[in-house]
Order: C-alpha cells, then structure tokens, then sequence
C-alpha cells in the first residue's frame, strides 16, 4: 500500500493539522519529528507547575499513522549551543533541522508515494523520495527570502541595533540559501499560508502551478466562548517581540499618540527588543512571557484588539486565535491576513508605514463600537474555515496528487 511520509523537526499548530488530515484520511506512512511528548507524558509534565509554562510542546494523538519521535537532536542542539558551537542560533536550529532530515531520509522506500518535508528541514529526503519516483510536497510557512531580505535591509538601515534576533547577518548565509533553493526546486507541490507568500513566490520566478495557498485555520473551541461584556481599554500584541513582528514600530506609534494615557498596551512574548531602545519607552507598556495556550485564550477575550504591525509573516497565528475569540484585529498587509479577511473583517495596514499604523490605532482605539463590530464580523469570518477546513483542503490536494501519481506510473 502507498504511504506518505510526513517530516516536521518542530511540530506547530499547522503542522499537526497536516498529520491529523492524514491520519482522518487513513492514509498509511509515518511522522518523523523531534521529541514531543505522549499523551500521558504531556498530561504528567503538566502537572509540574515550574514546568507547565515553558511546556510548548504538544502531543499528537494519532489512531492509524506511526509517530517516529528523536530525542537525540534536541539534545545536541541544546548541547551545542550552550558550548558557542554555531555562530547564531539559526546556524544551530539549521543543524537540529538537518538531523531529522537525515533520520526521516532512511524512511523513504520503494512504498513513499509522497513526501511531506518543511522548509529548512527535508532537502535530503526530498533529493532520495525524488530518485525513487515520490512526489514531494514542501511546507513553506514564510514569505520568500529574497523578499525577506529587501524588506528586513530596509527596516535595518532605519532602526540599526533595534533587535539582534531579526537581524541576524547568518539568516541570509549563501550555503543556507542553496539549500533552501534547493527544496523549492524539488517540491512538486508548495503549500503556503497565504496569498502574502504566494505573491513573493511569483515575484520570485516560482512556476504557480505549483504553488498551493492553504490559510492555517480557526480555535474551533474558542468560537462560543463568551467575551468580556465592558471594554478594559487593553490593547494586546502577541508573539515574539521582535522588530520582524514590528513591535518597535507600536511603540514609536504609542507613545507618539499618547494612547497610553487612556489605554493599556500589553506585549505577551518572549522579549527580543534590545534595551537601549526600550529605555525610551519604561512604563508605556507591560510586558508578560508566553504564555500556555488556555491562558492566552483569556487575554484575547478581555481584549479590546490584538494589533500586529508585522514585517513579513506568512500568516500570523495569533491572528486566527484572535478572531476565534471576537477580538478584533489591526494588522499590517504583510501579516498574511490579506486576502482572507476584508475590510469590515479587520482594519489592514500598510506595513513599515507608521503613518498608516497610527491611523489604525487612532481609529481602534477612538471607536469602540465600530471595533467591536468589527470583532463580532472577523468571527463570523473564522467560523466558515476552521482546522477542520484546513484538514479538509490537505485531505484533497493530497488525494489530488496521489492520483496523478499512480496514473503516472
């Protein structure tokens, strides 16, 4: 029987959704990742309060496929960064990719129909599944780099020094790119979250034909849950708080407006900025680390709106999980909403414009009935495409292919 390999060295949201329409489907094969844990492991690990914030691993419960888990590469990586092996964390997180790639390449055999691989994380076996006649699929989550470095060399020259983690000199490393270039050319089928990152795939001479846009889908279980009835004159910001997610920019914009004088920011994320900038602004906002998921979920329902002024995301999640709650969203065209929501939806913006920010903000912010609207209409919206949507388009375009596959041989 045919079988569908599905490799992921780190297990996101969208990347269990991928394995669970597989395994819906009863598609045989395997998932080759990293360590996560069991179900059991999972459920053992959270009750350890000083482990149950940091535990962002989440099991996958599986009936018919076959979790192939490695422990050993995040031990190394681990290992190695803590001894300065590699000379940025993306040099080590690449290695850590490369490992599992090597593992999940031994998997494929005469029976692989299709490959599953993501970006930075499948060269080898797609180079093996392409000599043994398997089709390959390649995940791309991410705007095209070349797109990525325009935009990122732009914001640098503006705002030198703001935040090493997104300006990292080893992100655009030539061998890295080769290899990235690489998969691309070997994907039969790349599947993107947005029009956002198939628009820089076209700009980047990618054969459309080839390219698949599947928006990653809604909380299903956050849908009915209820929202603050009074407004707590609380803005949200979630993720990493980087300049790539165009933090630094909210907060030039936040003080500029005086917003907070009548209205609290709230960043929740691991905090990237460097501190000579956020001297400036001591006080104007307040910051909490990530945060376990059914902690989040009550952030955005007290919410007045998630803002997300991002550089180049190929679909923000926290986007979905904030129209699923009701929150309404302001976000920049580069997050990856384009094209999925529309104007009575969320309030989209031009992205390193903090003009166009600052008029968001100023219109959210001064008209709460018509965010509120907002809101109530941008969950309307999630409501129609789900993760069962999500599952559901996987579930045919891997149906689609299986078939042109065997008609082939």
């Amino acid at each position: 029987m045919p079988k569908i390999l599905h490799v992921a060295p780190v297990m996101p949201v969208d990347e269990h959704h991928i394995e669970y329409a597989l395994d819906k489907a009863g598609q045989p094969g395997s998932l080759v990742t990293s360590w996560i844990p069991t179900p059991l492991e999972h459920g053992l690990l959270r009750m350890i309060p000083a482990l149950r914030r940091g535990l962002r691993r989440e099991p996958v419960r599986l009936r018919r496929r076959w979790v192939e888990r490695h422990f050993w590469p995040d031990m190394r990586r681990s290992l190695e960064m803590m001894l300065g092996v590699h000379q940025s964390v993306i040099l080590a997180h690449d290695a850590f990719f490369e490992r599992v790639d090597r593992h999940a390449e031994r998997q494929v055999s005469p029976e692989t129909r299709i490959v599953i691989g993501r970006e930075f994380g499948c060269r080898h076996v797609f180079r093996r599944a392409s000599r043994m006649g398997a089709s390959c699929v390649y995940h791309l989550p991410t705007v095209h780099h070349e797109t990525l470095y325009r935009i990122l060399q732009s914001e640098g020259a503006q705002y030198p020094g703001v935040c090493r983690s997104t300006f990292d000199p080893f992100e655009f490393q030539p061998r890295r790119l080769r290899y990235k270039l690489e998969e691309i050319a070997l994907a039969d089928v790349i599947l993107c979250p947005s029009q956002f990152v198939r628009q820089t795939l076209l700009d980047a001479g990618v054969d459309g034909a080839r390219i698949s846009v599947t928006p990653f889908g809604s909380e299903t279980t956050w849908l009915d849950a209820p929202r603050a009835e009074a407004s707590s004159k609380t803005v949200v910001f979630v993720g990493n708080i980087s300049a790539r997610k165009g933090a630094h920019r909210l907060l030039q914009v936040w003080k500029q407006l005086g917003a907070y004088k009548t209205h609290k920011l709230l960043l929740v994320g691991e905090m990237h900025l460097s501190a000579s900038f956020l001297q400036d602004y001591a006080g104007l906002y307040e910051h909490r680390p990530r945060l376990p998921r059914e902690d989040l979920r009550d952030i955005y329902l007290k919410a007045d709106a998630l803002v997300l002024p991002a550089l180049a995301e190929g679909f923000a999640l926290v986007i979905q999980e904030a129209l699923s709650c009701g929150t309404p969203v302001l976000a920049s065209l580069h997050s990856g909403a384009a094209g999925f929501v529309t104007d009575e939806q969320a309030r989209l913006f031009a992205a390193q414009d903090n003009d166009a920010l600052a008029s968001a903000l100023e219109w959210g912010l001064s008209q709460p009935t018509a965010l509120a609207e907002m809101g109530r209409a941008g969950r309307r919206r999630v409501q129609e495409w789900t993760w069962r949507s999500f599952e559901t388009l996987i579930s045919q375009r891997i149906e689609t292919l299986l078939a042109a596959t065997h008609s082939s041989r």
